[in-house]
C-alpha cells in the first residue's frame, strides 16, 4: 500500500507560481562577448547560471543562452542644430561587465520604427527583448579613489575625444604650459635702434622651436569649437 500523500491545492499553485518564475526575468549580471560599435549592440553571457527543478526534487544548474544584437543604453538626449542627439560612449571590449535589463513586453516592432506600436510578441520579461547597462558589477578590479573631485577615469593608452559629429579632432592646448611657452618667448632681449628686427626674430625662433607635445593634452581631444 502506498504511503504517498496527495499534493494540497497551496503546494499546486505555489509550484505552479515558482515554474511560471522561471521564465520571468527582470535582470542579470553579464559580460561582453563582442560589440558592434555601427549597431551600438552587444552579444553577451550571462553570468549567473539559472536552477532548474528535475523530477526528483534535485536542482541543475544550466548556463542560459548568449543574447545576441542586444543594445547599449548609452546616455543619449537633447537635440543639436542637424537635429542628431547627445550621447556618451566608450569603446566596449569582451570580458566588460554590465547588467542585462530585461523588458516588460516586446518591443520589437519599436525598435524598428520608433513609433507606438502593438508588441507583436506576447511574451513577457523575456530574454528576447533586453538592454545592456555597462558598469561594474563584481569585485574585480580596483575604482581610482575620487575623494571630493568627479573623475572620468580613461585608461593611459586610450584618448578621449569630445567632438561633433563628422568632426575632425585634435589634442586641447594646455593652458600653463602654452602661457609658459609664450612667457618664455617674450623675454627676448630687444637690441637697441635696430628697429625691432632682432627681436622679433628672435621671438619667431622661440616658437618655432616649440614642440608640439609641450602644449598638447596627452590624452584629451576636441572638436572644432
Amino acid at each position: 500500500m502506498s504511503d504517498a500523500v496527495a499534493p494540497s491545492l497551496t503546494g499546486l499553485i505555489s509550484e505552479m507560481i515558482s515554474s511560471r518564475l522561471l521564465g520571468v526575468h527582470t535582470m542579470l549580471p553579464a559580460k561582453v562577448v563582442s560589440y558592434d560599435r555601427a549597431t551600438h549592440t552587444v552579444e553577451a553571457r550571462i553570468m549567473v547560471k539559472p536552477t532548474v527543478d528535475k523530477a526528483d526534487g534535485s536542482q541543475l544548474l544550466e548556463e542560459m543562452p548568449q543574447p545576441t544584437n542586444v543594445p547599449v543604453a548609452w546616455p543619449e538626449g537633447g537635440s543639436g542644430p542637424a537635429g542628431n542627439s547627445y550621447y556618451l560612449e566608450f569603446p566596449l571590449v569582451a570580458g566588460n561587465e554590465g547588467m542585462l535589463v530585461f523588458s516588460e513586453a516586446a518591443w520589437g516592432h519599436f525598435r524598428e520604427t520608433g513609433q507606438l506600436s502593438p508588441p507583436g510578441d506576447l511574451r513577457r520579461h523575456s530574454p528576447a527583448y533586453c538592454s545592456f547597462v555597462p558598469c561594474r558589477i563584481s569585485k574585480g578590479g580596483a575604482y581610482e579613489e575620487p575623494g571630493d573631485v568627479g573623475l572620468l577615469i580613461v585608461p593611459d593608452e586610450r584618448t578621449f575625444s569630445v567632438k561633433r559629429r563628422g568632426e575632425t579632432d585634435d589634442f586641447v592646448v594646455l593652458f600653463e604650459s602654452l602661457r609658459d611657452a609664450l612667457v618664455a618667448a617674450a623675454t627676448v632681449t630687444p637690441v637697441p635702434n635696430d628697429g625691432g628686427a632682432a627681436a622679433f626674430s628672435a621671438f619667431k625662433l622661440a616658437i618655432q622651436a616649440w614642440a608640439a607635445d609641450d602644449i598638447a593634452s596627452p590624452a584629451l581631444k576636441a572638436g572644432a569649437p
